[in-house]
């Protein structure tokens, strides 16, 4: 039997990576501030050695559905960290649809906020001296949360 051809939808994603790989890299070459958004959290924790849920309704079901766009939940963001100095909040409700999510860290990344169902919806990088760098697994752009890109805006000043 011969290889089944690989479909366009995925030779798309495999472009899509390969150039979202090689951004993140040249920030970190260039020592650039980062602001990644929803797929965006997830490539950076995997271009910095992290894993994934490839799908969190079957390898991490909780009590609600991260792919339902029209879900909110609530948000825990851990004091101290720049996460929280920018929203200059510990608790926040955010939208949610994803279906795929951190599993195991970036060595170089610390988490800063999770769902209430314990999944990460936040990071920051590890090291002070390091360039400002947040990624957020929610969409604010969606809900007009304007402190996050304020907070780019002023790193990249």
């Amino acid at each position: 039997m011969g290889r089944r051809p690989t479909p366009s939808w995925a030779r798309r994603i495999g472009r899509r990576d390969a150039v979202e790989l090689a951004l993140i890299a040249g920030t970190e070459r260039r020592r650039l501030p980062v602001l990644a958004i929803c797929r965006g959290i997830q490539i950076l924790n995997v271009a910095l050695g992290g894993t994934l849920y490839q799908d969190l309704a079957s390898e991490r079901p909780g009590r609600f559905d991260h792919a339902d766009a029209r879900t909110r939940h609530g948000l825990r963001v851990e004091s101290g960290t720049l996460l929280h100095r920018t929203l200059e909040t510990v608790h926040a409700s955010v939208n949610s649809r994803h279906h795929q999510a951190i599993r195991d860290l970036a060595p170089a990344l610390r988490a800063n906020a999770w769902a209430e169902d314990g999944v990460i919806e936040g990071v920051e990088r590890k090291d002070p001296g390091a360039p400002w760098a947040l990624a957020v697994q929610w969409h604010p752009e969606d809900d007009v949360e304007d402190a996050l890109f304020r907070g780019f805006a002023a790193a990249i000043a």
